[in-house]
């Protein structure tokens, strides 16, 4: 009997074993598909804060709303407030709104009312409000005042306020300097404005504009 009884206890083991090492294989098998599942849900739930931020943002410096505040959730990922790319008129340069939200292996960037999606490949998942009517081109050029960073888990509230705006009007060259001008490009073929490529920036050449300039605080 006492024989019995340790084949039944050995046996009980031997099929736990089992079990925890078949679990220990499924666990390792689908690890990377679990953690894909959760990065897709980080970047949607990014993509969504920054589209949110985005509209905000146009209803300050279109005088909809002239104070705004908007909460941002943070995932294991970073946000970045700053002015980076460059849009020159004429002779004149301005260093217009980036907000980056970096994730594990992916970025999503806001440029100027443009938001991009930055991989090993780039493109424009929402296009900004530049259009060409009649044979003008019509720009809003947003520039952030405040610049911050934050990441981790958790919240912040930013508030969002119009500083001032002002008008552009002429005749000029404009050009686009970006780290993503293959997004950027992309926009420009489909809108059909003519412009001319360069290593470092778009250039459209003597264009009839009408362009107005929007400083956005923002703080928390």
């Amino acid at each position: 009997m006492q024989g019995k009884a340790v084949s039944e206890v050995v046996g009980a083991l031997m099929v736990l074993a089992m079990i925890v090492t078949v679990a220990g294989i499924l666990y390792v098998i689908s690890f990377p598909v679990i953690s894909s599942g959760q990065d897709n849900v980080k970047f949607r739930n990014a993509f969504f804060d920054l589209f949110e931020l985005r509209e905000k943002i146009e209803r300050v410096r279109s005088g909809l709303e002239p104070k705004s505040m908007h909460k941002i959730q943070f995932y294991d990922n970073s946000i970045n407030f700053k002015n980076e790319p460059v849009i020159r008129i004429g002779s004149s340069n301005y260093t217009v709104a980036s907000i980056s939200v970096a994730g594990s292996g992916w970025e999503l960037i806001y440029e100027n009312g443009a938001i991009i999606e930055r991989r090993i490949y780039e493109r424009m998942l929402s296009a900004p409000n530049i259009n060409y009517n009649n044979g003008t081109l019509y720009l809003p050029i947003i520039i952030l005042k405040g610049n911050f960073s934050a990441g981790g888990r958790g919240e912040i509230t930013l508030y969002l306020s119009l500083k001032n705006s002002y008008v552009l009007t002429g005749i000029g060259n404009i050009a686009f300097y970006s780290k993503n001008l293959k997004a950027w490009k992309e926009f420009f073929n489909k809108t059909g404005i003519f412009y001319e490529s360069h290593p470092d920036r778009i250039e459209i050449p003597s264009a009839n504009y009408y362009a107005v300039v929007y400083e956005v605080s923002v703080n928390e």
